[in-house]
């Protein structure tokens, strides 16, 4: 790795964060402190996300969906951000459940604030990434004393000085996908922050220093997965006055599962469960064109057949099976002062 020229974090007269991981969490982060005053630095190793008004995220394959509960949205709301994210958001007012031979049933809830009203919300879904993208576009247009760097990962802060220091690394082309810093990463001089915060997923670096500092007590265990999962995603097309429904089906001999989840663009977002090593994991890895997949699917989940193209299976087949997000327990202060 080589070095440049120092970078220093911004100091003009008040309070300076630095937040690394533009996902979700650190864009609601660095947008609750630039309420508060801050002047806030965003790092993320990763590409930006398309714009949220792009068009390919009608598409049912681009991104795993989310569900936005009561809680959730309110939160967004006291961050001013729900509006935007509104506008880019489907609506679910039931579940639609096939059963082992493919026949549907249709399960709506009562409209909130009506007699027996299941809720009082109504939950929204929108893709992981999308919900980022609109997060980065309130931060871009709202919040101009927030600046937000992609390829650009965090090898570590060092704590031993008056201020953490952040030291960050600017991705190879072709590697922004790669966490952290990576081989051939260019390496930048430490930058002093007031704050710095973590919010860089699973391998976090932030925490890995936090760990590693003296007189620290923070340890981060990660426990056995006993019901590990792989995943592929499949784009279904519904007919009308179906899209406004989250989709499940189980094929209980295959131990297969399926969850579909609608895009603001009325297509939905199914995602097929399975356990890594599994027959059906072996079946689903050996499909090798759309008529071998349409065959599967029509036997393993055949409620779904009506649904899907063949041109949606051809992309199927070619796309890898995917792990879905572990998760780790911290132990000890989440802080270091």
């Amino acid at each position: 790795r080589t070095s440049r020229r120092p970078r220093r974090g911004m100091r003009q007269g008040g309070n300076t964060a630095a937040v690394i991981g533009a996902g979700p969490a650190g864009l609601l982060t660095a947008i609750s402190l630039a309420q508060r005053g801050w002047d806030v630095s965003v790092f993320d190793s990763r590409l930006a996300p398309l714009p949220p008004d792009d068009e390919s995220w009608g598409a049912g394959e681009r991104s795993y969906q989310i569900g936005l509960n009561g809680r959730g949205q309110k939160a967004l709301s006291e961050f001013g951000a729900m509006d935007r994210v509104s506008k880019y958001a489907a609506s679910v007012r039931g579940r639609l459940n096939f059963d082992a031979s493919g026949t549907p049933t249709e399960n709506r809830l009562k409209p909130p604030g009506t007699p027996g009203a299941e809720k009082n919300y109504v939950t929204r879904v929108l893709q992981r990434d999308r919900l980022q993208a609109c997060l980065l576009e309130e931060v871009q247009q709202v919040y101009p004393q927030v600046r937000v760097e992609f390829g650009m990962g965090c090898d570590g802060v060092d704590l031993v000085g008056e201020r953490p220091a952040v030291r960050l690394c600017r991705q190879p082309a072709g590697m922004e996908d790669d966490e952290g810093c990576e081989l051939g990463s260019v390496v930048e001089a430490p930058s002093c922050y007031d704050l710095v915060v973590g919010a860089d997923g699973v391998r976090s670096s932030v925490r890995a220093s936090l760990a590693d500092a003296l007189s620290s007590n923070t340890r981060a265990i990660r426990f056995p997965d006993y019901n590990e999962r792989r995943y592929k995603t499949l784009p279904l097309h519904p007919t009308f006055g179906l899209s406004d429904l989250s989709w499940g089906a189980r094929n209980q001999t295959l131990d297969l599962g399926m969850d579909a989840l609608p895009t603001m663009e009325g297509e939905m977002v199914a995602v097929l469960l399975f356990k890594p090593g599994s027959v059906v994991a072996e079946q689903i890895g050996a499909l090798s064109s759309a008529e071998e997949a349409r065959a599967f699917l029509t036997a393993a989940l055949p409620g779904l057949t009506p649904y899907i193209r063949d041109s949606d299976l051809e992309r199927f087949v070619q796309r890898p099976i995917g792990r879905l997000p572990s998760f780790q327990l911290v132990e000890g202060d989440l802080h270091f002062a």
